[in-house]
């Protein structure tokens, strides 16, 4: 039993309180915390059949996907401030993120075929640890970079 509707409602409530949640704690924190949370779902998923649990990997799923979300666009914005090119840099990470959502669904039915359901979920997710290991690389490759734009900006 899987609630679609539960992970709307909790990418919803997430959008609203995302916002301000970047701005007091950090906006490459927070999409650091939402990558971490990724593989949470899938590994819910291959393990247990319980409906609440499935239902709260919708929710975990949900919550991680609507922070992501609000968190992308303002993180790529923060990093490009001033340079002209902040919509080209936002609609290439759209056009990747359409491009993993395609392959996500080949990877998936490929890994299910070979590895059944648990499989294709653990699957999933192994690919999902890799979110949280790039996003900390590229925060802490750009953090210097990004410094004198923030400066400058606030001037």
């Amino acid at each position: 039993m899987r609630t679609p509707a539960a992970s709307r409602l909790a990418r919803a409530a997430l959008i609203l309180a995302a916002g301000s949640l970047a701005d007091r704690r950090g906006r490459r924190q927070l999409l650091i915390a939402a990558c971490l949370g990724l593989p949470v779902p899938a590994a819910l998923s291959a393990f247990l059949n319980d409906p609440i649990w499935l239902f709260t990997a919708e929710i975990l799923d949900g919550a991680a996907s609507g922070i992501i979300g609000v968190a992308v666009p303002v993180v790529v914005t923060d990093l490009t401030w001033g340079s002209g090119r902040t919509q080209t840099a936002l609609g290439t990470v759209n056009a990747v993120r359409g491009a993993g959502g395609a392959l996500s669904a080949w990877h998936g039915g490929l890994a299910q075929g070979w590895l059944g359901w648990s499989g294709a979920f653990l699957a999933l997710g192994a690919v999902g640890i890799g979110a949280p290991v790039l996003v900390g690389w590229l925060a802490a490759a750009t953090e210097e970079s990004a410094s004198p734009r923030r400066r400058n900006r606030r001037a």
